[in-house]
């Protein structure tokens, strides 16, 4: 009987490993690295969201206002490969800005300097200037210094500073805006001498010629005259009229009566 299970035995080789589990282990060096390979690939697909992420931000950054802080979060989970995957990435929006306003200056600066070397400054000539003042007293003051300027800057300087100097302490140029034509050309024929000596001379002068002005009739009017008989009146009186517009009026009047007109 022993026999006859042995013999048994050994035409099943299989039989005695009956109620026993066996495993077999499998290669998995190709799966596993197939795995790694995607592993590769999902990290550099998100490197690469994470840097353009970090970019945009940063450039609404620079746009946007300084004060806030600038923060890229990104969480990426995976399956059973990857499991949890967490990147945060935070940047100071203050040294964004700073390093933005640090190059708008450093550009700023070469271009002043650039400006600075191609325009030199002008040199002090010790000259004052005459831009703040009327024209009328402007006109005086050159005509009174003319002969200094003729002289150099240093005298021409010192003149106008005399001339500028006087003129504080007085009353000033009258305007003659609000007098008719022939009364202002009058007024000014009869101080044009006092306008070379400077405007206070020639301020005190007009003020001579308006204020006996205002106690004479004036000036008649020619514009109801033909052309030929108003310029025979004015040449007739062109020396009265360098005399003021009292001794001009005078004289039109005189010359208006002796054709049969009274004078208004």
């Amino acid at each position: 009987m022993r026999n006859s299970q042995q013999n048994s035995q050994r035409g099943d080789p299989l039989k005695q490993f009956q109620g026993v589990v066996v495993f077999h282990r499998r290669n998995t060096h190709s799966k596993l690295t197939a795995r790694e390979l995607r592993k590769k690939k999902l990290r550099r697909r998100l490197d690469s969201h994470i840097a353009k992420t970090t970019r945009q931000r940063v450039h609404d950054d620079e746009r946007g206002s300084g004060d806030e802080l600038l923060s890229v979060d990104w969480t990426g989970q995976s399956n059973s490969m990857l499991g949890d995957h967490t990147t945060a990435m935070t940047l100071s929006s203050r040294f964004l800005t700073a390093a933005l306003l640090t190059q708008v200056a450093w550009v700023w600066a070469c271009s002043s300097h650039s400006t600075q070397s191609s325009e030199p400054a002008p040199v002090p000539t010790g000259i004052p200037s005459l831009s703040g003042l009327d024209e009328a007293t402007r006109q005086s003051i050159e005509l009174a210094c003319i002969e200094q300027k003729t002289q150099g800057p240093v005298a021409y300087g010192s003149c106008l500073n005399k001339q500028i100097s006087a003129l504080r302490s007085s009353p000033g140029i009258p305007s003659l805006s609000r007098l008719d034509d022939a009364a202002r050309q009058s007024i000014e024929l009869a101080c044009i001498e006092q306008k070379t000596q400077g405007p206070v001379a020639y301020g005190s002068c007009l003020n001579k010629q308006i204020n006996a002005l205002r106690s004479s009739p004036g000036i008649p009017s020619l514009s109801r005259l033909d052309d030929a008989t108003r310029q025979s009146i004015e040449l007739a009186c062109i020396e009265q009229k360098t005399q003021g517009p009292v001794a001009y009026g005078e004289c039109l009047r005189a010359q208006l009566r002796s054709i049969g007109i009274q004078p208004r």
